[in-house]
């Protein structure tokens, strides 16, 4: 049930301005969401509760399509088959990735309400002070590269607004900043990175004057959580996890630890996702283990999952003969990607090029060997390693399977 905001109001702040570049905050709408602990504000603006079902169809992506496409001219088709990696059909593990964020931001604003209530005392009748015990269930979404995990988590923050403007509180309200983590593992370079994440949303120069000051740590940690707090902010995604491998063993192992240090501390939920590389360096310590509790995607399996997926993106054929998705097609599409989304698709995005190209106009089960056994060579380690569950070749190996995954898909472009 929605409870209607307040813009209209002359006697209360309208929308404000933020500075060049920011977000453009929205005026706040209210949820009732008949949940006891969310009555607050921060939380009833980040809209209704979805089933997963529902989550799933707000995430998903529809490429516009129609048969006639199939018989355009042949470079008009070739750049219908480039832009077939726009659409995103979520399998049931990314839809879970959309529930478990809902659940992450609204929890971690449990303990934060907008406005504080008095206790009132009167005589004997003593009313127990209210509890405001933080709720933060921190999460991690790591694997295999081409599993979709940031492009999942880009469909996720598109259905929810960053910033909000609570009229009858005065405040702004950032929901979200994403950083990406810094190639040197550094904590001051993480610190920095979440101030120009805040000021790329309001438009401010707050991690330059940070900088010029050179705080040590602890001074450049309580700058940022004054900060966080003054702008109620919700969740920090930390993308990109394994780029702080890049750097020196001991470096990593830092950074992990204090990620710990950081979330105890910032008492907000801060969701990690990575590749299989940051196994090693979330399990530096019991206590950072805990808190990177969440989702391992390997890959999709075989089964009536991976059908759905094949035939969503299968649907968009630019080919003069229309081709049957079989048994056979499939089962060839998970044996060439081994459940790998990002490859299946570019799979059929690279086959069906060759059959413009070469003029058979027809997808066959030889022609996507021969497309595999060609561009996939590279990815094969990858491959082996993730039919048997072989996470220590996984870590070996992701990287170089990372750069290939985007070779591949610059190829169809």
């Amino acid at each position: 049930m929605v409870r209607k905001n307040h813009a209209g109001d002359a006697s209360i702040p309208q929308v404000p301005q933020v500075g060049l570049g920011g977000v453009r905050p929205r005026a706040a709408q209210y949820y009732e969401l008949g949940v006891p602990g969310y009555e607050n504000p921060l939380i009833q603006t980040l809209g209704p509760l979805y089933s997963l079902e529902e989550i799933g169809l707000k995430m998903q992506v529809v490429r516009p399509y129609s048969d006639e496409q199939r018989f355009q001219s042949n470079p008009q088709r070739l750049a219908n088959i480039s832009l077939l990696g726009l659409g995103y059909v979520p399998i049931s593990i990314q839809a879970e990735m959309g529930r478990k964020f809902g659940e992450v931001l609204r929890n971690g604003y449990v303990h934060r309400p907008l406005i504080k209530i008095r206790q009132e005392v009167g005589g004997k009748h003593l009313e127990p002070a209210l509890d405001h015990t933080p709720v933060i269930s921190n999460t991690t979404f790591f694997g295999v590269s081409g599993m979709g995990k940031s492009r999942t988590m880009d469909r996720v923050l598109a259905n929810y607004p960053q910033v909000w403007w609570h009229p009858e509180y005065r405040t702004l309200q950032v929901v979200w900043v994403r950083v990406e983590t810094p190639d040197d593992g550094s904590t001051k370079s993480l610190i920095r990175a979440v101030h120009r994440a805040l000021d790329r949303v309001l438009g401010e120069n707050v991690a330059r004057e940070i900088e010029r000051k050179k705080y040590v740590r602890h001074d450049a940690m309580a700058e940022l959580i004054t900060r966080i707090e003054s702008v109620h902010l919700g969740a920090i995604i930390l993308d990109e996890l394994q780029h702080a491998k890049k750097s020196s063993k001991e470096a990593s192992d830092n950074l992990a630890s204090f990620l710990v240090s950081f979330i105890n501390e910032v008492r907000i939920p801060v969701v990690m996702i990575g590749t299989a590389e940051c196994f090693d360096m979330l399990s530096v310590s019991f206590r950072a283990a805990r808190r990177s509790i969440g989702e391992i995607i390997f890959s999709c399996p075989p089964g009536p999952e991976f059908d759905h997926f094949v035939s969503s993106f299968f649907r968009y054929q630019y080919l003069r003969v229309e081709t049957p998705l079989t048994e056979k097609l499939i089962a060839k599409f998970f044996v060439r990607s081994q459940g790998i989304l990002a490859l299946a698709v570019v799979l059929y995005q690279l086959a069906q090029k060759r059959a413009i190209d070469c003029g058979d106009e027809v997808i066959t089960e030889d022609l996507l060997d021969e497309i595999a056994n060609e561009h996939f060579k590279i990815c094969q380690p990858v491959l082996d390693a993730i039919a048997t569950r072989n996470i220590s070749q996984l870590k070996r190996a992701s990287d170089m399977f990372s750069r290939q995954i985007g070779f591949l898909q610059e190829a169809v472009l």
